[in-house]
């Protein structure tokens, strides 16, 4: 697990983790395990497309009743999310085991063939004219003819490492809205062939604390006095 310490005020605005699942998917399953999940997640429900999938598809979206937590549900493909602050990687574990146990339970899947961890931070930099390449090391510098001021850019890194981690990071910042940065980082691994249905937890742990490591190398001394 990760050696970083926690921080007092963490700028995690949503934390989510994605776990494909090889099925053989039937249609009356989606009725299924919509049924079984809203006697956890008992707040509001609502459906939305899916964006970035090879076919048009939608999500049924359940969530908790103090709105703090929600799933997304769709063939063989399930997502769990958290919300406001932070409850700490093993609260959210808790409660992600809770949620692919029923999954599972009411699916019957043969393995595992993707798993996604995403972190979403909101950091508000203090007072006005901040420069933001004192707070994060992954922002490219102005070229000299350009005003070396920055208010405002939109970063995205997308990459594949040599054992198959495949990363987006998505850094945006404007002066003008609340002079706040959101930082996106995902991180997936695929899985070919299948990986067994109990390793979830362990994939998992490795891409938190990858994300983890990736979000510390971002920033600087200065971004983390924020967090204390």
């Amino acid at each position: 697990m990760s050696s970083h310490p926690d921080y007092a005020n963490p700028p995690i605005a949503e934390v989510a983790l994605e776990v494909r699942f090889a099925c053989a998917w039937k249609d009356d399953l989606s009725v299924l395990v919509q049924e079984r999940f809203s006697a956890l997640y008992t707040g509001a429900q609502r459906t939305v497309p899916r964006l970035g999938e090879s076919a048009p598809t939608t999500a049924t979206l359940l969530t908790s009743e103090d709105g703090t937590r929600f799933v997304g549900l769709a063939p063989s493909i399930l997502t769990i999310h958290a919300l406001g602050r932070y409850p700490g990687w093993e609260a959210f574990a808790l409660q992600a085991n809770e949620a692919i146990d029923l999954y599972i339970a009411t699916t019957s899947p043969e393995g595992i063939t993707r798993i996604t961890v995403r972190y979403i931070d909101r950091i508000s930099l203090p007072g006005e004219g901040a420069d933001i390449r004192e707070y994060f090391t992954c922002v490219p510098g102005n070229p000299l003819s350009l005003p070396q001021t920055t208010d405002g850019f939109h970063l995205v890194l997308k990459g594949v490492a040599p054992d198959g981690l495949m990363s987006l990071l998505t850094v945006a910042y404007d002066a003008a809205d609340d002079n706040e940065v959101i930082y996106d980082i995902n991180l997936t691994r695929k899985f070919t062939p299948k990986a067994d249905l109990g390793s979830w937890r362990q994939m998992a742990d490795q891409l938190h604390d990858q994300q983890r490591q990736i979000f510390e190398d971002s920033i600087t001394e200065k971004t983390r006095e924020l967090f204390k």
